[in-house]
């Protein structure tokens, strides 16, 4: 969305928000949010993130509200956007443990 662009400033606690909550999740791990200033605050850190993995924030009300939302979240996940939440996650974490193991094989 904004690659190649300059993010618009959030106020620096939220700043500070985004970047606590990722650090608390691994490299291309699943950071579940329950608000708009969770989500908001994770997103622009994760737009930021350049070195690392990213870390995919999702809002369980929106997955199940919003296909739109739903849509784009699969995508992110590389999973299918009929899942439930839960079994999106699953998938997505076999699907990442795939991929460490094929690396790790190299």
């Amino acid at each position: 969305i904004f690659v190649g662009r300059e993010l618009p400033l959030l106020p620096p606690a939220m700043r500070e928000l985004g970047d606590n909550l990722l650090a608390s999740c691994p490299s291309g791990g699943i950071l579940v949010t329950g608000g708009d200033t969770e989500t908001v605050s994770a997103w622009y850190a994760a737009l930021q993130r350049t070195a690392q993995e990213p870390v995919v924030p999702v809002r369980p009300d929106l997955y199940v509200t919003d296909q739109h939302y739903r849509e784009r979240t699969a995508k992110l996940l590389n999973v299918d956007p009929r899942l439930p939440l839960r079994d999106a996650i699953k998938a997505a974490a076999k699907e990442e443990a795939k991929e460490v193991e094929e690396a790790a094989k190299k």
